[in-house]
Formats: structure tokens, C-alpha cells, sequence
């Protein structure tokens, strides 16, 4: 599997980054490694 790296727009708090991982975890043949708000810098999915 190649890594991605996938920017989203918008997530300030807790709640946001809980809320897309558990829609990433949810897609088949998808692995995340981390998900992180605006303030912690890009998201990485893989």
C-alpha cells in the first residue's frame, strides 16, 4: 500500500479529528496513521 497524505480544511478541535478518523477507519482498505487538527498541522492517513 503507498502512504497518502490527505488535507482537510476546517478541523479546529477534538471533536473534528474523532470524528474523521472514525469516517476514514470506516472506509475499506484504508489504514490511518494519525489525524490532526489545524493547529497540530496536516492530516496523514495511510
Amino acid at each position: 500500500m503507498q502512504p497518502l497524505t490527505v488535507q482537510i480544511d476546517g478541523m479546529t478541535c477534538g471533536h473534528c479529528v474523532e470524528e474523521i478518523t472514525e469516517i476514514l477507519k470506516a472506509l475499506n482498505g484504508v489504514h490511518v496513521r494519525s489525524v490532526r487538527s489545524e493547529a497540530h498541522g496536516l492530516l496523514r492517513p495511510s
